[in-house]
């Protein structure tokens, strides 16, 4: 008897252990996947500016007439950038279930952790958004509202810089001097000025695609992480309960984290029965975890819950 009690302690102090180092690690990943999103992003932006060269006359500036052509170049470059994402996406998805479910082995339960992360991320894959979309058709959306965005944005300066030209050289036939306005507008068709509003449009502010992709990336990544440590946690039966953790990953940003501190069941602050932890809406700067409460570590006097209160 006093053996099993020592190999369960064990184990539950090592459970603690690795779930720390797993939130470390995540952390990593967090930033790891980021910096490879921001890569794909700036160059799928270099790689339509070396497109639209293709097509500039020798004052730099985009002829309407090619238009056409062009776009299609500009297309498969974004069907490129949207592959990138997929394969960052479930990359990342496979890494943070792995995590989250080999802390469990390493720290001596007996369980199968790739086949336990392989369930995670198709668990994850399956579910669907407030919209009612899975995750294959959330990103298929961004990739939609990606090209119209670029197209768009393309379309509308190439054609307001052509026009531009137009208006000015008929004036200097009549002998008149183009306003400035007009001059200004007329260098929206030059490479340097689509290329610096494409890539404006596409990774600056918070509805850019960029910022879009990210947070569905970090979001759906994350939640790997956390179904794959539950699964795993179901395997223990001493675990009665689990602690929901957000950590900031910006030292100067700290998410709101009032569920953090509740305490909703009797359990303690913060903690909620296995597989009832809310998943918080995704900060974009916080990661959420959860982490194994023991049948040893909940408190035995009663305490007064929001639940009890009423």
């Amino acid at each position: 008897m006093l053996s099993l009690r020592k190999e369960i302690s064990s184990i539950e102090v090592a459970v603690h252990r690795a779930s720390a180092e797993a939130r470390a690690d995540m952390h990593r990943l967090d930033s790891r996947t980021l910096r490879e999103l921001t890569l794909l992003y700036e160059d799928t932006r270099l790689q339509i500016e070396d497109d639209m060269l293709d097509y500039a006359d020798p004052q730099n500036n985009l002829p309407v007439q090619t238009l056409q052509e062009m776009l299609a170049r500009v297309d498969t470059s974004l069907t490129e950038l949207h592959r990138g994402c997929q394969e960052l996406l479930a990359t990342g998805m496979m890494s943070a279930a792995e995590i989250g479910a080999e802390l469990w082995y390493v720290a001596g339960l007996k369980i199968a952790p790739r086949q336990l992360a392989e369930s995670a991320v198709r668990y994850v894959q399956a579910g669907v958004d407030t919209q009612g979309l899975k995750l294959a058709d959330q990103l298929t959306r961004l990739a939609h509202q990606t090209r119209r965005l670029v197209t768009a944005t393309l379309l509308q300066q190439v054609v307001a810089g052509n026009q531009a030209a137009q208006t000015i050289q008929t004036l200097l036939k009549q002998g008149k001097q183009p306003p400035a306005d007009l001059l200004a507008q007329k260098l929206l068709q030059q490479v340097d000025a689509v290329a610096c509003s494409l890539g404006a449009a596409l990774l600056t502010g918070q509805d850019s695609p960029y910022r879009l992709m990210a947070r569905l990336l970090r979001t759906e990544i994350n939640r790997a992480h956390v179904e794959a440590y539950r699964v795993a946690m179901a395997a223990y039966p001493r675990a009665v309960g689990e602690r929901l953790i957000i950590e900031s990953t910006d030292a100067h940003k700290r998410p709101g984290d009032i569920q953090t501190h509740i305490d909703l069941y009797g359990l303690g602050k913060g903690v909620y029965p296995v597989g009832k932890a809310p998943w918080t809406r995704q900060h974009p700067a916080a990661l959420n975890f959860i982490e194994a409460v023991f049948a040893n570590e909940i408190a035995k006097e009663p305490r007064l819950t929001i639940r009890n209160r009423r």
